[in-house]
């Protein structure tokens, strides 16, 4: 009897695991547009941020023709980048960037200005940072500091502590993980677009 009762548990448990599992895969499949809509929309609406345009109480529509009609998406070496044009002059260059935090990979978008000078802005789009330190990286104060960042020089443009950008206490590894990413980022956006757009 007790083999009977054990051996229809299991039974029981796979099928139920299975009807979870179908359900799951049915929602996953009538949410994916959904998701696809939202998930190209919050990209949308961060590279505009690196571009310093506002979207602060703007409609999706709204957004969606801010994007379409400043922005051209761009390919170079395989890397996917967008330019922001007003009244047809080239206002800059955003692109991609990845780098290792403390407990995942830190992705988001940086932008430049069109004579690679200084920085426009700067996005993270996905993080997996500790809640109350790392993940401060996303509130405004850290982000806005790097509007107009000096990257004229060779090397180096990005650096935090004294006389640099302010650091977040407690998230060590997070910042120093980005500066290094946005250094060597803005050194090899700036060496592509001047070996491949102005020369």
């Amino acid at each position: 009897m007790k083999r009977f009762n054990t051996t229809t548990s299991i039974v029981a448990i796979t099928l139920f695991a299975f009807l979870l599992g179908l359900i799951l895969g049915y929602v996953n499949t009538i949410t994916k547009h959904q998701i696809d809509v939202n998930y190209n929309f919050e990209r949308q609406k961060s590279i505009l941020y690196t571009f310093d345009i506002d979207t602060v109480d703007k409609s999706k529509e709204e957004i969606y023709s801010l994007f379409n009609s400043n922005l051209i998406e761009n390919r170079l070496r395989g890397i996917h980048y967008y330019t922001y044009y007003q009244d047809e002059n080239l206002i800059g260059y955003s692109f991609p960037f990845t780098a290792n935090g403390l407990w995942g990979s830190i992705s988001g978008f940086i932008a430049m200005d069109n004579e690679l000078k200084k920085l426009l802005g700067l996005v993270f789009v996905d993080h997996e940072e500790t809640p109350g330190l790392g993940a401060r990286i996303d509130e405004l104060w850290f982000k806005e500091q790097f509007r107009g960042l000096d990257i004229s020089g060779e090397r180096e443009y990005v650096y935090f502590g004294e006389d640099g950008l302010d650091a977040i206490t407690g998230a060590t590894i997070t910042v120093n993980s980005i500066s290094v990413v946005l250094n060597d980022s803005i050194l090899e956006i700036k060496k592509i677009i001047e070996e491949e757009l102005h020369e």
